[in-house]
């Protein structure tokens, strides 16, 4: 292999990033007019949601080694971790701006370093499958059920899960000199597992392109949908917050599907996987709610387990 592709890899994974922290940054200082702040709000929030996927897209095509992808998520830990929390005693200006874009961009490389390592513990692309539609289960269980383990975690942790979350900017039309609000969260887990499966599907040398062409418009939408219709409730579940791994799962396995050569004991286990996941959604869905006050709108999902879309943010804080 050359060395050009690896390093052109990382360096269009760099200008993403970049890019995106220089439009966060911008986007707290830059008013909008009235007239054009649901459209401009609408945009960013594709854009917020595009990039970072591009970024881990571009990222996860590198030969990640053991040590290299270490090397990543040590650092975009670290740098997330630093910058939240000096974030959190700040209350205004372009250092407060700067930090929180640069936090911002420590994530998404944790969470590419982190899903490098996991997928080099995949030996076989047929693992993949059953990982998928395990996830898929589980991240209905976490956030669709009544008892939505991650809501009750979210509940009392809202504060920590908005420090560390992804977030989507919204645009005003009177910033406040930096200090961007929030349009909606994106919990860390949903970019480690499409990391993951970025990864995977590149070193297996599976639909790499057409799964990005897939997931990309599915996850705008998906997001569209919390954002547009988070009042709603359809079958007792809310809209504003949705188990993003249901799609993200559903994606790679549709467009991935002829890749997948399954022995008779692979489909064996894969059906069992499916069953034990089912199992768990109907057990959660059975069971009555713990009784809690109202979780803010669009707070659903704790950050340590699938990380779904969430609309508006708690109660204004220092950031």
């Amino acid at each position: 292999m050359s060395d050009k592709r690896p390093q052109a890899e990382l360096r269009d994974f760099a200008l993403v990033l970049g890019g995106l922290a220089l439009l966060r940054v911008a986007i707290g200082f830059l008013p909008v007019p009235t007239s054009f702040l649901v459209t401009a709000s609408l945009l960013v929030s594709a854009v917020f949601v595009a990039a970072p996927i591009l970024a881990l897209y571009r990222g996860a095509a590198h030969p990640w080694g053991l040590r290299s992808a270490g090397m990543l998520l040590g650092a975009g830990a670290i740098t997330h971790i630093v910058c939240a929390l000096a974030v959190a005693r700040m209350q205004q200006g372009l250092g407060l701006a700067l930090l929180g874009a640069v936090g911002q961009a420590g994530l998404v490389c944790w969470c590419l370093g982190l899903g490098a390592i996991v997928a080099g513990l995949l030996k076989d692309r047929n693992l993949l499958l059953p990982v998928a539609i395990f996830l898929a289960f589980l991240d209905i269980f976490l956030v669709a059920t009544p008892v939505a383990p991650t809501t009750r975690l979210i509940q009392a942790r809202k504060e920590q899960f908005a420090q560390i979350a992804y977030t989507v900017p919204k645009p005003e039309a009177v910033p406040q000199s930096g200090r961007a609000r929030t349009l909606a969260y994106v919990g860390p887990a949903d970019f480690f597992i499409l990391a993951t499966f970025f990864v995977a599907i590149h070193r297996f040398r599976m639909r790499s392109r057409e799964t990005l062409l897939v997931i990309v418009p599915t996850l705008i939408g998906y997001l569209l949908i919390v954002l547009l219709l988070g009042g709603v409730r359809v079958g007792g579940v809310s809209l504003a917050q949705l188990p993003a791994l249901l799609p993200i799962g559903a994606v790679v396995l549709i467009v991935n599907r002829r890749e997948f050569k399954l022995t008779r004991d692979e489909k064996v286990a894969t059906l069992a996987v499916a069953g034990l996941g089912l199992l768990l959604v109907i057990w959660g869905a059975t069971r009555r709610a713990p009784q809690a006050a109202p979780l803010p709108p669009g707070l659903g999902q704790a950050p340590t387990g699938s990380a779904g879309l969430h609309a508006p943010e708690p109660p204004d804080r220092p950031r």
